[in-house]
């Protein structure tokens, strides 16, 4: 299926990518804000929204690529096929769907393979998308036992770098089995009757902050990555300020004006005094005058604030 389709479905029920906050919701017994608004996306008082970044489509490529190489031992493969659990959806009164990344059969067993191309490495990675995997395996189990075959659940993964235009390497790619755990499964359960409940009485309002968990997942891993990478540039930024500093008094207490090297020139710069105009206090010493006619008025492209915690 195409992206466009795959989000227009989860319209009216709950998919793969919910999992987690699924799962969470029956562990603590609380539905948190960000499950509230996917129940409200769910019942059509929020709209679905679609984010697309280089990451997410460098991800979209490598699950192409990755299909075309599984398509070379299995024929009859197919990639991102819609499957709604018909017991679970009938009990609770909304969709429980998903789109596994990849199913073919054989003569006694159903395969659906999940595939992720992180940064981490690939028993990492299956952990860190576990209450997904459970997911899928709660949906493949009922599909597998129409029809009489029993369920494989693979978990594929590409170990990727920051490269966008990275080339695709078949030796970065691996696969292997996956089981469920019995509590990862009695979790979503759990938060499935949570929300099944919540819904009777379901009050929402609308807010602008959007929480991180409601972003596709391709998103949120290209969002943990940029923390570290600010945590990294902030530490490096506290050594330079920190050598800075020591020279500083070096340079100072010997008198030296200067430093040259093949790397940088090193520039001591004694104390100054910097003058400044207070319009604060020019404007309360002037109250009569009108001071609009000086005001400049320019447009400031949009941008983003990013704000360590």
């Amino acid at each position: 299926m195409e992206k466009e389709e795959i989000i227009n479905s989860r319209v009216g029920g709950l998919g793969s990518s919910d999992a987690k906050l699924v799962a969470q919701a029956g562990r603590c017994g609380l539905i948190g804000d960000a499950l509230r608004f996917r129940i409200a996306q769910m019942i059509g008082l929020e709209e679905r929204k679609q984010f697309s970044t280089s990451g997410t489509r460098k991800g979209d490529r490598i699950e192409k690529e990755v299909f075309d190489i599984l398509k070379l031992k299995n024929e009859n493969i197919v990639s991102n096929p819609l499957y709604k659990h018909e017991n679970l959806s009938a009990f609770f009164g909304f969709d429980i769907i998903n789109h596994i990344d990849y199913e073919f059969e054989t003569k006694d067993s159903l395969y659906w393979v999940e595939n992720k191309a992180t940064k981490k490495d690939a028993v990492s990675s299956r952990y860190d998308y576990s209450e997904q995997l459970d997911w899928h395996y709660l949906l493949l189990s009922e599909k597998a036992a129409k029809l009489a075959k029993k369920p494989i659940l693979l978990f594929s993964h590409y170990h990727t770098n920051d490269d966008e235009d990275e080339i695709f390497n078949v030796d970065k790619f691996t696969s292997f089995q996956v089981v469920p755990s019995d509590q990862g499964l009695r979790d979503i359960m759990n938060g499935l009757g949570l929300i099944f409940e919540d819904i009777k009485t379901f009050v929402y309002e609308k807010k602008e902050t959007l929480n991180s968990e409601m972003l596709p997942e391709k998103l949120q891993d290209e969002a943990k990555q940029i923390h570290a990478l600010l945590l990294e540039i902030k530490e490096r930024e506290s050594t330079i300020e920190s050598f800075k500093e020591k020279l500083c008094v070096m340079m100072e207490s010997a008198g030296v004006k200067s430093i040259k090297n093949e790397l940088f020139d090193i520039t001591f710069i004694g104390e100054t005094q910097a003058v400044t105009f207070d319009s604060k206090k020019y404007k309360a010493d002037n109250p009569t005058l009108d001071l609009s006619a000086y005001n400049k008025i320019s447009n400031k492209k949009s941008f983003v604030k990013l704000k360590l915690k």
